[in-house]
């Protein structure tokens, strides 16, 4: 069976490093960049929902046809043929975009000798729940971090101000527990930034557990030199925020960020 890696969190919580860790593994591909193939707008999620709209689809299937058959098919009994007949789009068309995007990925991993792809975008914990059914078998990693110090990259990248980004984390936060509470628990991960930087060897360790995936030393001894605890910016905040911007970004996140990290192993 192929297996599928996905990993998601609030934009600048370390989604980045950890698929750059785990595609230095012999087994795992990384992609050379993000590509906004699943969440991003026009993005397959989005495709696929806008066809499988089961509601819109019987609507405007329903008043087309029934424009041409009314005089011989009263508008119920063509109502229930439709039901009957097209029960499994929905089905359908999630079992061919698996296959098509397995093979097509297949066709990047084949190439650079890797068994496993794992595709990273901070956008797919707001649709995890609507790419397990796509990939009812895949593996998700959810990344996050310290609120204080995820604001303080958006600010210093410009991306958004204090407020902006309070909003932003909420709505993300929120829905990804919304996401997270409709899926099989088994095959999401929760990891937090701080303590994969703190005890990588470990985190990798319970990461490739989960993931099904074989460890070896030397991949753990590169992981290892790879990660600079000095470079990961934790506690950046300080230096960027006052206590009463600290404590704004703290009283207005905190009831997520402890949410979530309730979930963490």
């Amino acid at each position: 069976m192929k297996k599928q890696f996905f990993i998601g969190g609030v934009e600048r919580s370390g989604t980045t490093i950890l698929m750059r860790c785990l595609g230095m593994h012999k087994d795992i591909s990384d992609f050379p960049r993000e590509t906004l193939f699943f969440a991003y707008p026009k993005g397959l999620i989005l495709v696929i929902k806008g066809y499988i709209s089961e509601t819109e689809f019987k609507y405007n299937m329903l008043n087309h046809f029934y424009e041409y058959v009314q005089g011989f098919v009263d508008k119920k009994s063509l109502s229930d043929l439709l039901d009957r007949c097209f029960n499994n789009k929905k089905e359908d068309i999630l079992k061919k975009s698996n296959l098509f995007i397995t093979e097509l990925f297949d066709i990047y991993i084949k190439k650079i000798n890797k068994k496993y792809w794992i595709e990273k975008s901070p956008r797919n914990i707001v649709y995890a729940d609507y790419l397990f059914k796509i990939f009812p078998n895949m593996k998700f990693i959810h990344i996050f971090r310290d609120p204080l110090d995820v604001c303080s990259s958006h600010i210093n990248r410009k991306a958004r101000n204090i407020d902006e980004f309070i909003e932003y984390y909420n709505i993300t936060m929120k829905r990804a527990y919304e996401a997270y509470n409709n899926l099989n628990k088994n095959n999401y991960l929760v990891v937090s930034f701080e303590d994969l930087i703190a005890d990588i060897d470990n985190k990798t360790s319970l990461i490739l557990d989960f993931l099904g995936v074989e460890k070896y030393t030397k991949y753990l001894d590169d992981i290892k030199n790879r990660i600079n605890p000095k470079r990961s910016n934790i506690g950046r905040h300080k230096s960027m925020f006052n206590e009463k911007q600290i404590q704004k970004i703290t009283e207005n996140c905190s009831d997520m960020y402890e949410l979530w990290s309730s979930l963490k192993k």
